[in-house]
């Protein structure tokens, strides 16, 4: 089960009892969780509120623009024991509690990603070079059967048409498509707009059967927003506007996704910050293992830092106005 954008107040709350009465093994939230932005009671707060579901759910999380308002994402990372970094087994450092992190579950395998979100704790760079690691031997892993699907959770999204944040950094977004297309990700569970909207399978912004799948469940409560009215997109297969979660069901070469949300009582300023209610199954899709030929082909051995970090500077400026950006308006 993927949501992200969560938060205290009652729609919140009304969005986690929904997600308690639906059976799900492993849970993941993709960022802004608590909104506590340096206030350390609202943290407290939300874990009272969560604990009926973190104590018989598994929960993963990733950071976003929110918990970087908190002291840096130092208070995530306090409040939080995550596996280890994935360059950690092979370089022998690292410890629990990172805020990049991979891991394995069954035939799946995930790995979560700051996209930037927490730049001035002096990690992304090494967080760029355990992604291009972490997941070229994830491909080379599934091209010999030993699992069947990639899955990356981050907070910000790659593509989306919300106004003013498509793409927000431009050089990280560009290099993290760029790993996830030459590795085969499968699917990109991401958060931070207040919608759930999801991808067709595509790559460049365009529709490509062999590409990844970007489900953005950002409809965790926090607030209901609106879709911008720039037209239709064309990688963009599915909208909703409410309170809502992902529910994900693997089986051998499938992932079928539903999403069940709320609609709010109405559209207006006003009204839009109430739902009905009653949750439905609002979209439903599949996600096809890759046939193995695709699999043998991106089974590529990771590039040197060399390559990964030639455009660095423009990177670092790109996601740090994004996230100047975030702090004053989100």
């Amino acid at each position: 089960m993927h949501f992200g954008d969560h938060g205290i107040g009652d729609l919140p709350q009304q969005l986690t009892a929904e997600v308690l009465k639906t059976p799900a093994d492993l849970i993941m939230i993709a960022g802004d969780l608590s909104y506590a932005n340096g206030d350390q009671p609202i943290w407290d707060t939300w874990f009272e509120q969560m604990e009926p579901l973190l104590a018989r759910r598994i929960t993963m999380t990733a950071p976003g623009n929110h918990e970087q308002k908190d002291f840096g994402g130092e208070a995530f990372k306090n409040r939080f024991t995550h596996p280890p970094k994935p360059l950690s087994s092979v370089i022998g450092q690292g410890s629990p509690g990172s805020s990049f992190y991979s891991f394995d579950y069954n035939r799946v395998h995930f790995l979560v990603t700051t996209a930037g979100a927490l730049i001035n704790d002096g990690t992304l760079v090494e967080e760029i070079i355990n992604i291009e690691v972490d997941l070229a031997q994830a491909a080379l892993r599934r091209a010999r059967g030993e699992i069947d699907f990639i899955v990356v959770m981050q907070h910000y999204t790659i593509w989306t048409d919300q106004l003013g944040r498509s793409p927000a950094n431009p050089t990280l977004v560009a290099l993290e498509e760029n790993i996830m297309l030459r590795y085969g990700v499968d699917l990109l569970a991401v958060g931070h707009d207040h919608v759930y909207q999801r991808s067709k399978p595509m790559g460049l912004g365009l529709p490509n059967p062999l590409g990844y799948v970007q489900v953005l469940v950002g409809t965790g409560g926090a607030s209901i927003r609106l879709f911008d009215e720039n037209g239709p997109q064309i990688w963009s297969a599915a909208e909703f506007i409410g309170v809502g979660f992902c529910r994900y069901a693997v089986s051998p070469g499938k992932i079928r996704g539903e999403y069940y949300g709320s609609p709010p009582l109405d559209l207006s300023d006003e009204g839009r910050q109430y739902i009905t209610g009653d949750f439905s199954l609002q979209d439903s899709f599949e996600i096809s293992a890759k046939p193995q030929i695709a699999c043998q082909l991106c089974a590529k051995p990771a590039r040197s830092s060399d390559i990964l970090l030639a455009d660095y500077e423009a990177i670092s400026r790109h996601t740090r106005e994004r996230n100047r950006h975030d702090l004053r308006h989100c």
